[in-house]
């Protein structure tokens, strides 16, 4: 595919050409389309072809619904953990691992939200951060 095709293509839209075809990744490394790809595109790329982890540098944009999108894969709780957002995922579905959580000073109000819609009883530990 012509760089000037590949330029006018949006993020999601270079995302599907991905899935479809990981073969054109030489491209995006030729042509500097990787830092193109939004962070909720990149969820979606890295749920399909998760061999494009290496080149994702937006993993501290994920909102934890981006990080949703990708616990069917193990390998991506370690990544989460580095992170409010993917901390604020994780805790919804493991709410076992609160002792583990470090970044609790660091959730923004999108990640309490996202916390608290499924796990109620995580509202004290918010009003010990504000």
């Amino acid at each position: 595919m012509k760089r000037k095709v590949l330029e006018g293509l949006n993020s999601a839209e270079l995302v599907e050409l991905l899935k479809k075809d990981p073969s054109i990744a030489s491209k995006f490394d030729e042509y500097s389309l990787w830092n193109r790809i939004y962070p909720i595109s990149w969820s979606w790329l890295l749920y399909k072809r998760p061999q494009f982890a290496d080149k994702c540098d937006k993993w501290e944009e994920f909102s934890a619904w981006d990080w949703y999108e990708l616990f069917d894969q193990p390998q991506f709780e370690e990544k989460a953990k580095q992170y409010p957002s993917g901390w604020a995922a994780i805790l919804t579905q493991k709410p076992e691992l609160v002792r583990d959580c470090d970044k609790w000073e660091e959730f923004s109000a999108e990640d309490w939200s996202s916390l608290l819609k499924f796990q109620p009883q995580f509202a004290d530990m918010r009003n010990k951060q504000i």
